[in-house]
């Protein structure tokens, strides 16, 4: 595979709760076959493992969605 020269593509949905922002990403990520990021997979999963509290959870979020996303960008693959 040739490495490419274009920088990667991030897009952040954000909106109010029940705007339909998680179907209308995975949608597009679908369709341009692209990983998505999702802040409510991952408190889910750090709620169910108990390695979030209530003082903590927003930052805790924000800084694994942001390392994954991170990654992906100096890997050169797309994030959404």
């Amino acid at each position: 595979m040739e490495p490419t020269t274009e920088a990667p593509v991030v897009v952040l949905v954000a909106g109010i709760p029940g705007a339909d922002k998680s179907t209308l990403a995975e949608g597009v990520a679908r369709r341009l076959r692209t990983p998505i990021f999702s802040m409510d997979w991952v408190m889910g999963s750090l709620v169910l493992a108990r390695a979030v509290t209530d003082e903590n959870a927003a930052e805790v979020v924000d800084l694994q969605l942001t390392a994954a996303v991170a990654r992906h960008v100096q890997l050169g693959i797309d994030a959404r």
